[in-house]
């Protein structure tokens, strides 16, 4: 047997905000409307986690404990953080490509 201690992956939800991976049940945008119920019920329950350090909610991590974790970052970008293996590149430029064109700025 080791002494050594199992690691487990943290997660960044970004603006020193963090959780453990193995915890997240679900990454989900903000916008529908059962997203919206999600949010308000977890908020009265006391389960809601403001993770956005006052940026516009862009996704909604739920965890294994019921916890509600609101993030400025976007459920793809959550997602690849998760498991980069997983989304495609294609995916992740057409996220730049909207972005820059949010920014003002064109992607090539």
């Amino acid at each position: 047997m080791s002494n050594r201690k199992e690691e487990r992956a943290i997660l960044s939800l970004g603006y020193d905000n963090f959780v453990m991976a193995d915890r997240i049940v679900a990454v989900q945008p903000s916008t529908s409307l059962p997203s919206k119920r999600l949010r308000e019920q977890a908020e009265k329950e006391n389960r809601l986690l403001d993770a956005t350090a006052g940026r516009k909610t862009r996704a909604i991590v739920v965890t294994d404990s019921g916890h509600v974790i609101l993030s400025s970052f976007t459920p793809l970008k959550i997602t690849q953080r998760l498991n980069p293996d997983s989304v495609s590149k294609k995916d992740a430029h057409a996220e730049r490509c909207e972005l820059e064109w949010k920014e003002g700025e064109f992607a090539s």
